[in-house]
């Protein structure tokens, strides 16, 4: 469901192009315009005459792989004096038509038959162009991934039979650029989507369509070009793979390899068509089956850059496959045999598939014909399959004979050795929970006095006949306003329950059981009810017609307090916004069936939860669910029945329960989570990075200057390395200016160039990307410089590396506000002396001895001295701030500023989080190579040993990561996925190593294979609890086979949400780690997930990655308005601790930490530097006070203590009487301001002349007779210790 937190911290850094191919990468696909031509008719026919002049294009492979596709689209490209032209045909799988849906501009044609066209022109490997089409026609278009934006372009397209085709023009001048020069290179890619294909990419794209520094080439030459125009040869096992190539001097050059051995290598020269015959080595009468690694390189004598280039892997599978597939609950076992059989008629072929004892004969056959001349099945049901170890086998029959034979071993596939595991079921109640506390036996409505009330820890349920709650008490307070009522009608005359009864059936310390049911005419209800020792009420009811006129209406209503129903929070929530907690409108609200709906206050509340809306029928599907107010009620109705009567029995189950769910035995503040755990975590040395941050106005110009430095890299840097081994060296940070808006330049050194690079990125896009190759020593000393006015050039040791045409950097005033130049901060392993920038630019002469401030010398700073408050001021210029582990060496000449930090020998990444006060290390999905899977592997096995015992000596607990998803890597898939996964297929993912992954549903078996798993995982290595990232998130699923989903009235599959089978999932994890650390964690990352049935199991959670992704406004309140975020991110009254994410967008952590704090919420740390600094700060400050002795008045309950002058400070306080309070002020505006506070000492318990400190710095803060004033920025705060 979510990137990996360091990985997606890495692509919000400013510096771009982190993982982008540079040039000489070998997996990156090159293709090259040939000269202009003449302009073909578009009209989606490509006729070869048009496009004789063009140059093809194919060999394209599934996202995240370098695998061809069995179905291989053919491009032809082309170009004129003004435009690219593009020409697509796309065969499609068993000759069907294309489908096409999509006809509104901008809609969602990419769920269709589509084509997808991709442009880098300023090859910045950041900003691009996106063209899309369908098979009718529609296009959509965008940059970057703004739809908004509009081209004007052409798209025409074709259906065929069993293909469609397409071609393209698209204007040179839309993409903002003249016409490009000789030899000019762009990022291209084109993409399609083929229903029952998925998706595929001309370049290899790891995630997404959308990665523009995994682009491939396109390179403009009118002297040669060349292209591929099919890999057939390859793709049926044996012919030809053709192309064309163009031009004089032109070479090619073809490689083939199987499985790693010594590639085959064949050379071919000359202009024209041309054919590599391919003969793959030979299996009897098959092609040998293996993985075939093709590389096609065309070049021109003395060219630098390659005309084209292809690298693919290719799978010849074997001829028989045997893929076997248990259904557990279903009790059947189903076979498939794959048979890729070229050269055989199919009409002759057919499959015998057995089953037999291991090492026994076969106990059952069954023949399958073949369907589409490649698949046969049989399906075996649990009674013919032989218990234990079985030997599944397929023959292939050639007219009755046999020619080929596959098979395979399984261990009891239908009765797998987790299937029934108890792990972590209990009759006990696990602490902080106490056991249920029961009074009376039985009630009837309307008995006076009959009554039974239960009671789990802080709440009590009063049930006064019949299954409902009439009362509901939660943290001191009642709830509702009147009994839950299943209300009844016919005809609008209301039909009143009688016989109302409830009895107790069972009565256990961790669950109370009861029955009960009513009358009314026409209809019988009945059911059972059960109280679970969390507060998790489940109802089941069975309505049944009898005796006559059955109702015609069902409304469940359940009233509550209006004082206690101020909030609303209602799931699934939607990615990008809070729009799904909040403030109750005061109209009210409405929505189409919802799984779980939230209402209460800033201490409380009570939910409702249901699983399917199954036997619902509402009169307005979209007002299925209502709350109303009225007057100091507020009604949540849930619309069953409405318009036809009653007809047979309907079955519903509800879920209810009040919050908060428990008293936490610690929360954020004691846990202090850290999410750096890796397998070299005690071994990584800690470096520190630094900066220097001077204010940028008066220092630089935008439309002409130099920038020159000495630097000292502290690396080698060896552009020969094969890209493999540059990719995770890390981009190395040297100068940078920042401005508002997103807009930033600079140069810094890149991993993969192995190089200098100079970007301008304006307005969050990168308009100007080039680097230049250089090799140097770690300790060298060499002069960098880069200069802008007609062109950028930059320059190394006086040698002009590269020169690209551009006018200045920006147009962008440099005289903002919060503009500053920045020295260092992103891994830079440099030490750099002699930084000086000029106003004109001008050609770099290395000097000899210390730089001179001429007339055109802007900023000069030779850092000789450090001054007070870790400051520089340089000889001409503003001072600049030093920030975090920068220091003082020898340098060129004099004393030089390393700006990072090697850590001291033996001081690890853990040392440091330990020196911090971090208790608690997360390690991410890798810490096994199967996403959310509960075992790694032997290789990791002795490293996971030795990282728990690492942590473990530092008295910090390590939580592992888990989710709920299977990787098609895992040992598992095959045979077990089409059972344990939500249907249909959803929250896809992909990581490295490569795999695609899945949601599985907890109502499967696999709910048991993982708490197995998980509880092994733990006895075996000792770890402290999981960081669960989705576990508790109930998803909807349709998959019969494991029992979700149900038939509607029109005959299709409704969908369940497993929210009992996820309840189930999380209890039982709980349990099992509390019995094996009494102190164990389980931390969930809930983002948009406040489902308190799967959520109250844990510790503490962490939300609001939901907002991670978008940009920030002018003030916080449009994305995070204070009262979403106490109805959801707070934790207060669901009873679980909260802790806020933060990806340094919109927000940084010390801007969220202005309006988290105020909650009593911290902001979890990222890296180990200035962030968990300030938050170990925090840490520290309140052990000081002593918070875990203070009682916490938030800002709406304080009024009468604090009073701030302005309403955008908010205060709130933690008071331990004549002890001290402890304020948290903060400035919720973009506006820096003083925040005036006047406080009440004499209510708050303090003399008339208590002082005032900083709680972080112990610095004084200005108090005088109860006023307090602090200056803070914008979206500021501080920590006030008044005494």
């Amino acid at each position: 469901m979510r990137i990996g937190l360091m990985a997606t911290l890495t692509l919000l850094l400013a510096i771009p192009a982190a993982v982008a191919f540079p040039l000489s990468d070998p997996a990156a696909p090159w293709v090259t315009a040939g000269a202009p031509g003449v302009a073909p008719t578009l009209d989606g026919v490509i006729d070869a005459r048009e496009w004789a002049g063009s140059v093809p294009l194919t060999g394209f492979g599934g996202v995240n792989t370098q695998e061809l596709s069995s179905i291989q689209p053919t491009v032809r490209v082309a170009r004129d004096a003004a435009h690219l032209y593009l020409a697509v045909h796309v065969p499609l799988p068993g000759g069907r038509a294309p489908v096409a849906k999509a006809r509104q501009h901008d809609g969602a044609v990419w769920e269709d038959d589509s084509v997808e066209v991709f442009l880098d022109p300023g090859h910045g490997h950041q900003e691009y162009f996106q063209f899309t089409g369908n098979a009718i026609g529609t296009r959509l278009d965008a940059r970057g991934k703004d739809a908004a934006w509009n081209g004007e372009w052409q798209f025409q397209a074709r259906a065929g039979k069993g293909s469609w085709s397409a071609e393209l023009a698209i204007p040179f001048a839309t993409l903002q650029m003249r016409a490009p020069g000789e030899n000019a290179v762009w990022g291209f890619n084109v993409c399609a989507s083929i229903r029952g294909v998925g998706s595929i990419s001309w370049a290899p794209v790891l995630r997404s369509f959308h990665e523009p520094a995994r682009f491939g080439h396109l390179r403009f030459s009118s002297a040669g070009a060349a292209g591929i125009e099919t890999l057939a040869g390859l793709l049926q096992g044996g012919g030809e793979i053709k192309g064309v190539a163009r031009g004089t001097g032109v070479s090619l050059r073809w490689q083939l390899s199987r499985d790693g051995a010594q590639a085959i290598e064949k050379r071919l020269s000359g202009s024209g068509e041309f054919a590599f015959p391919v003969e793959l080595p030979r299996d009897g009468r098959f092609p040998a089956a293996g993985r075939y690694t093709l590389e096609i390189v065309a070049e021109r004598a003395g060219d630098k850059l390659p005309l084209m280039r292809l690298a693919a892997d290719h799978t010849v599978s074997p001829p028989l496959q045997l893929r076997a597939r248990a259904f557990v609950y279903a009790g059947r076992l189903e076979t498939e045999a794959a048979v890729e059989a070229a050269g055989l008629n199919p009409a002759d072929l057919a499959c015998r598939f057995a089953l037999a004892p291991e090492g026994g004969k076969p106990s059952v056959t069954r023949e399958a014909a073949l369907e589409n001349g490649r698949t046969a099945r049989a399906t075996f049901q649990k009674a013919e399959v032989p218990e234990g170890k079985i030997t599944v086998s397929v023959t292939l029959l050639e007219k009755g004979m046999p020619i080929r034979v596959a098979s395979k071993v399984l261990d009891r596939p239908l009765s797998p050795p987790w299937l029934g595991d108890r792990t972590g079921i209990t009759d006990e109640v696990p602490a902080p929970w106490t056991p249920l506390k029961v009074r009376g036996k039985e009630a009837r409505a309307g008995a006076r006095g009959s009554a039974v009330s239960v009671r789990p820890w802080g709440r009590d349920y009063r049930f006064e006949g019949g299954l409902f709650p009439a009362q509901v008490t939660a943290k001191g307070a009642s709830v509702l306003a009147g009994p839950i009522t299943l209300r009844a009608a016919r005809a609008g005359q209301a039909l009143p329950w009688r016989e109302a009864w409830t009895k107790v059936s069972k009565n256990a310390p961790s669950a109370v059981d009861l029955a009960g049911g009513a009358v009314t005419t026409g209809a019988r209800l009945s059911g059972t009810a059960r109280v679970e020792f969390d507060g998790m009420l489940r109802v089941d009811l069975e309505l049944s017609p009898e005796g006559g006129a059955a109702p015609d209406m069902l409304v469940l209503e359940v009233p509550l307090r209006a004082e206690h129903a101020r909030y609303l929070y209602h799931f699934p929530g939607q990615w990008g916004s809070v729009e799904n907690s909040g403030a109750l409108p005061a109209e009210g609200w409405h929505h189409a069936f919802k799984p779980f709906v939230w209402l209460g206050d800033e201490e409380r509340g009570f939910s409702w939860f249901c699983e399917s809306e199954e036997n619902w029928s509402p009169a307005d599907p979209e007002r299925a669910i209502t709350i109303d107010r009225e007057g100091d009620r507020v009604v949540l109705r849930l619309h069953l029945v409405e318009g036809a009567p009653v007809q047979k029995p309907l079955k519903y189950t509800f879920g209810f329960q009040a919050t908060p769910v428990k008293q936490p035995e610690k929360d954020a503040w004691d846990y202090r989570i850290h999410h750096g755990g890796s397998y070299t975590l005690h071994k990584d040395l800690y470096t520190r990075q630094g900066r220097v941050a001077y204010p940028a106005a008066g220092l630089i110009r935008g439309e002409q200057g130099t920038f020159e430095a000495w630097v000292q890299p502290l690396f080698d840097s060896d552009p020969s390395l094969p890209a493999e081994k540059k990719r995770g060296w890390g981009n190395r940070g040297i100068f940078s200016v920042r401005l508002p808006d997103d807009t930033n330049f600079g140069i810094y050194w890149n991993e993969l160039v192995q190089g200098p690079v100079v970007w301008v990125r304006e307005n969050g896009n990168v308009t100007f990307y080039a680097g230049a190759p250089i090799a140097c020593k770690s300790g060298e000393w060499h002069h960098l410089a880069f200069t802008w006015g007609d062109a950028i050039r930059c320059y190394y040791d006086g040698e002009c590396v590269f020169e690209r045409p551009r006018r200045g950097l920006t147009a962008t005033p440099l005289e903002l506000e919060n503009t500053e130049i920045v020295l260092g901060e992103r891994l830079p392993h440099f030490v750099i002396d002699e930084v000086r920038i000029l106003d004109v630019a001008r050609a770099p002469v290395v000097p000899a001895g210390p730089l001179e401030a001429d007339a055109h010398t802007l900023f000069l700073e030779r850092f000789e001295r450090l001054g007070e408050a870790n400051t520089f001021q340089p000889e001409k210029g503003p001072a600049g701030k030093l920030h975090g582990g920068a220091t003082l060496v020898e340098g060129r000449f004099g004393k030089g500023l390393a700006m990072s930090t090697r850590g001291m020998a033996g001081y690890t990444k853990l040392d440091r989080l330990a020196e911090m006060g971090v208790r608690t290390v997360c390690f991410h999905e890798h810490w096994t190579p199967w996403q959310s899977h509960p075992y790694t592997t032997p290789e990791n096995e002795p490293k996971l040993a030795e990282l728990v015992k690492a942590i473990h000596a530092k008295k910090m607990q390590l939580l592992l990561y888990m989710g709920r998803k299977i990787a098609d890597i895992a040992p598992e898939y095959e045979l077990y996925s089409e059972d344990v996964l939500m249907m249909p297929r959803g929250r896809r993912y992909t990581r490295q190593p490569p795999q695609t992954d899945w949601g599985i549903c907890w109502r499967s078996h696999w709910k048991e294979f993982a708490l197995k798993g998980l509880a092994e995982t733990m006895d075996r290595f000792g770890s402290d609890g999981w960081y669960l990232d989705g576990s508790e998130w109930p998803c909807p699923c349709t998959n019969r086979d494991h029992g979700c989903g149900y038939v509607k009235p029109d005959g299709t599959i409704g969908p369940t949400y497993d929210i009992f089978a996820t309840r189930e999932f999380m209890r039982r994890l709980y349990v099992l780690t509390r019995q094996r650390r009494p102190d164990g964690q389980l931390n969930i990352h809930n983002s948009t997930v406040m489902v308190i049935p799967t959520l109250a199991w844990g510790t503490s959670t962490w939300n609001g990655e939901q907002l991670g992704s978008i940009d920030r406004g002018p003030e916080f309140l449009k994305l995070m308005p204070l009262d979403a975020f106490r109805t959801e991110m707070m934790g207060h009254p669901f009873g679980v601790p909260s802790e806020f994410l933060c990806y340094e967008r919109p927000w940084t952590t010390h801007e969220a930490l202005s309006f988290t704090l105020l909650h009593d919420v911290l902001v979890r740390p990222n890296g180990y530097d200035d962030r968990l600094e300030e938050v170990a700060s925090l840490w520290r400050a309140m052990d000081a006070f002593g918070r875990n002795k203070a009682r916490w008045l938030p800002y709406w309950k304080n009024s009468d203590l604090v009073r701030p002058e302005h309403e955008a400070v908010k205060v709130s306080l933690y008071t331990r009487g004549k002890d001290g309070t402890l304020l948290v002020v903060s400035n919720l505006s973009a506006e820096a301001r003083t925040a005036k506070v006047e406080l009440n000492l004499k209510q708050l318990g303090l003399r008339a002349g208590a002082k005032a400190v900083d709680a972080r710095t112990n610095e004084p803060v200005t108090l005088e007779n109860g006023r307090l004033a602090v200056e803070l920025g914008g979206f500021d705060y501080t920590l006030v210790h008044v005494r």
